[in-house]
């Protein structure tokens, strides 16, 4: 099961503008939860 950020509760918290402070939050959660990445990119 893949990670999906536009239904992650998580995501959307960390992304609202109010909580644009909380940038690194979202990075680290992101850096944390497998992203389904296009095939082709990265290794």
């Amino acid at each position: 099961m893949s990670h999906n950020p536009r239904t992650c509760r998580l995501c959307a918290h960390l992304r609202h503008p109010a909580r644009a402070k909380d940038g690194r939050a979202l990075a680290k959660h992101l850096a944390e939860q497998p992203l389904p990445i296009q095939k082709g990119a990265g290794r």
